[in-house]
């Protein structure tokens, strides 16, 4: 009877010490499972709140207009929020190193974007650089106003047709900052407008 007896509390202490190992040694793969989601879940979320750093909405009573910034050409822009905004391409026109990007309507093809550019070449040289290589027989100056700053427009007029070309250039701490627009009376209506008031809404940062 002793003997059975001492075998069942044997049995009992086994089973018993087999529970309390299994359930503590559960614990930290319990913990670790619940862990990894949530720090996987999150970086998605910073990347995407990053990338979208460069636009943000207008504060402009413009609805569906957004703010583009571009430290690289030192510039910021204000656009539909559904236009493309190309990369930064370097060019070199006449010896005169510029920076250049291009927005104009997704669904748009027509070639008269608006353009955006900067250069640490003198303002002479810049001011004559021929952007998008268009015949013109006549080229004039104005000084306008951008904003609250003090700017230089060069219109070309094209040789074959009424449409110009407009340049605005900026210069400050010996950079050329500026934006060019195609204008055309042949141009559906507003379609000059709105390229206008993209290419004007240009502001240095």
């Amino acid at each position: 009877m002793d003997k059975y007896l001492a075998f069942g509390v044997v049995a009992v202490l086994l089973i018993a010490g087999g529970l309390l190992y299994f359930s503590q040694s559960s614990v930290p793969a319990t913990s670790e499972v619940t862990q990894l989601p949530t720090e996987q879940t999150t970086q998605p979320v910073v990347n995407s709140q990053l990338s979208q750093s460069a636009s943000e909405p207008a504060n402009t009573s413009r609805p569906g207009w957004v703010i583009t910034k571009n430290e690289q050409l030192g510039i910021q822009f204000e656009r539909p929020v559904e236009w493309y905004v190309s990369p930064i391409e370097k060019r070199t026109i006449d010896g005169v190193a510029i920076s250049v990007l291009t927005t104009y309507p997704k669904e748009d093809q027509d070639p008269t974007f608006v353009y955006f550019f900067s250069s640490e070449a003198a303002f002479e040289e810049v001011k004559n650089i021929d952007l998008l290589s268009i015949n013109t027989d006549k080229t004039e100056f104005r000084e306008v106003t951008l904003g609250n700053l003090g700017a230089t427009r060069r219109i070309d007029h094209f040789t074959n047709n009424d449409c110009t070309n407009e340049l605005t250039f900026i210069v400050q701490n010996g950079v050329t900052y500026g934006s060019g627009i195609v204008q055309c009376p042949t141009h559906p209506a507003g379609y000059d407008q709105l390229r206008g008031d993209v290419a004007n809404s240009l502001k240095l940062i």
